[in-house]
């Protein structure tokens, strides 16, 4: 009697699939794995964007500056020593970042410089005024 071959490796795992909850692992493990991944990706791109980006700004203008944001962030989606380096300081740069908004939060920095920005711009108003 010959032995039969699965029509395909799904066939074959199937009597087991049951039996291990195969099916529940994964839905449970892979789709977090995953998103965990492309957060991370995201950050780290992100992040690349903005030290090119600003780099770009500050030593030739806006528009390389913007060319360098957009170079930062497909860099960091490369392999090699290059994308490693670049996914490397663009996740610092989102940490850095991150720890900013905290601070921000807590102290509301933000909202302290915008009302100095306003008195600052009102004190400048009322000297410039002409008198008559």
């Amino acid at each position: 009697m010959a032995a039969t071959t699965p029509a395909s490796p799904d066939a074959a795992l199937a009597p087991y699939e049951e039996e291990y909850h195969v099916e529940e692992a994964l839905q449970a493990t892979a789709p977090q794995e995953v998103k965990d991944n492309q957060n991370s990706l995201n950050r780290a791109m992100g992040g690349a964007a903005v030290v090119g980006g600003v780099a770009g700004l500050v030593l030739m203008g806006p528009v390389v500056g913007l060319v360098a944001a957009a170079g930062g962030a497909a860099l960091a989606t490369t392999k090699g020593k290059a994308g490693d380096v670049t996914r490397a300081t663009g996740e610092a740069v989102a940490s850095a970042g991150g720890r900013l908004k905290e601070l921000d939060k807590k102290h509301k920095i933000s909202d302290k410089a915008a009302k100095a920005a306003v008195k600052g711009a009102n004190w400048a108003s009322n000297k410039l005024q002409v008198k008559k």
